[in-house]
């Protein structure tokens, strides 16, 4: 929710938003908003950027590893 009032912000005000979600159900308010903003990242999102990481940096090696690794006979 917070990636969608930050990617219309700019266009609405972020009360407007947060007021318009809450007609639509979602509970949210223009101070909870801020607060998630200052509030550092838990430990999961940090650790799914560092394994999206580890992934990509696997994936850039498959074509060096040729068919040894795609499940080819």
């Amino acid at each position: 929710m917070i990636d969608y009032i930050d990617r219309h912000k700019q266009e609405v005000e972020v009360e407007q938003i947060c007021r318009v979600l809450r007609q639509a159900g979602v509970r949210i308010a223009r101070s909870s908003y801020y607060a998630a903003k200052i509030r550092p990242a838990s430990a999961r999102p940090v650790r799914d950027e560092r394994l999206k990481s580890d992934i990509l940096d696997v994936q850039g090696q498959l074509p060096l590893l040729g068919s040894a690794v795609s499940g080819e006979r």
